[in-house]
């Protein structure tokens, strides 16, 4: 099985996490916009708290969305999959926001499964984060009225990872053209 991410954190952040969260041998492919760019005179070594190879990838192949495009994109999604030889009926789509990621993966046509267990829309600290985001007012207020007009109903829904195996019969993956890497 091919094994997808796709974050909107930038690449230092996202670069630091699957080793810290022990998934560099699980993920193939990682997807993420890339670093702000650095005032001059300034590189990446100057603001990191590690070495260069801590935040090195072994498995994981990192790949760049397009600069200042965001979830819930479709056509981000779509390109990813196109990137990768994949249709998009081969694919199924985990996210824990019923706006970035249900949303985007119904409108490119990839089986959305809405990750109950990890949301947080609702917290303190995800109100904190909209405020201080790199979200336009305009995707704020959208994500905010979808969320409360109930305009987005998930295929599936899990309350836990593992339930997924009651729902899909995962078969090793196939190209469906030689485009992908």
């Amino acid at each position: 099985v091919l094994i997808i991410c796709y974050t909107e954190s930038l690449d230092y952040y996202s670069q630091y996490r699957v080793p810290k969260l022990g998934v560099d041998r699980l993920v193939d492919h990682l997807y993420s916009p890339p670093d702000h760019d650095l005032p001059e005179g300034l590189s990446r070594e100057d603001i990191r708290f590690h070495a260069a190879s801590h935040y090195a990838l072994e498995r994981t192949n990192h790949r760049f969305t397009p600069r200042g495009e965001y979830k819930p994109n479709p056509d981000i999604l779509r390109s990813i999959l196109r990137d990768l030889g994949v249709a998009p009926d081969q694919a199924v789509y985990i996210g824990d926001n019923p706006h970035k990621d249900v949303w985007m993966a119904q409108q490119a046509g990839v089986l959305d499964i809405y990750a109950a267990y990890g949301a947080v829309q609702d917290s303190e600290a995800y109100a904190l984060l909209r405020k201080v985001s790199h979200w336009p007012d305009q995707d704020v207020a959208e994500e905010k009225r979808r969320m409360e007009d109930g305009s987005i109903s998930p295929s599936l829904t899990l309350n836990r990872f593992d339930e997924l195996l009651d729902y899909i019969c995962f078969t090793a993956f196939g190209r469906t053209n030689h485009g992908g890497g």
